[in-house]
């Protein structure tokens, strides 16, 4: 009983090994089949990817075969490499070119809009100084409407001071003609010598002076005594 016993334990054992050796290698075979699954998909990308760089291949024979020909006809060129590089190089400088365009057409808007705005202020200022142009344009119409006006009133006054002077000339002569007539026939009037006197003095300081107000004033004096002696 004890060697069944031990018997059935073996088996048991070696049962449950299986087992696990059976699931071992079924989960093994699946992951082969999925290995298989995924290389399987690589092949097929592989082959898609073959059949569409032969297809590209083809595609670009004729230029293969272009390039053959400008290489015959140009004697710079022992290789289509050499084609190439030289693309490469003009492709490269045309980068470099349209990046230059690019920065010269940036700093032209930029100077474009600092003209404008440049512009913009002159027009402004321009304005301003046209307006400030027409307000003196303004006051000097009326300044000189103004000066119009006080040179009229100052020819006026003139032709008014001329009037007055003329009439004070001849009441002086007239003043001057009637002494002299009294006093030609009656020397012994008194103040006479008085006033002779005072003439002389007063002719002697006049020498070469001119005639104004301090004159007028001397002689209108001079004519109140002359007045008091007829």
């Amino acid at each position: 009983l004890v060697k069944f016993n031990k018997f059935l334990q073996d088996n048991e054992a070696k049962r449950r090994r299986a087992e696990t050796r059976a699931q071992e290698e079924a989960a093994q075979i699946r992951q082969k089949d999925e290995e298989i699954g995924d290389l399987e998909q690589q092949l097929e990308q592989s082959r898609q990817s073959c059949s569409e760089l032969e297809e590209e291949v083809a595609r670009n024979m004729k230029y293969e075969e272009f390039l053959e020909r400008v290489k015959e006809t140009a004697d710079e060129f022992n290789e289509i490499q050499d084609l190439v590089t030289r693309y490469d190089t003009l492709e490269s400088a045309n980068k470099d070119l349209m990046e230059v365009q690019s920065q010269s057409e940036s700093k032209i808007e930029d100077l474009r809009k600092e003209f404008s705005e440049h512009r913009r202020r002159q027009e402004m200022e321009m304005l301003e100084m046209n307006n400030r142009v027409a307000e003196l344009s303004s006051e000097l119409e009326d300044c000189r409407k103004e000066r119009q006006q006080l040179e009229h009133a100052v020819d006026e006054a003139t032709q008014e001071d001329s009037k007055h002077s003329l009439y004070f000339g001849q009441i002086l002569m007239s003043v001057e003609n009637l002494f002299l007539r009294c006093t030609t026939k009656r020397r012994n009037i008194q103040h006479f010598l008085e006033v002779k006197e005072e003439e002389g003095a007063k002719g002697k300081e006049e020498e070469g002076q001119d005639e104004g107000e301090d004159s007028f004033r001397r002689r209108k004096m001079m004519a109140i005594r002359q007045l008091n002696v007829i």
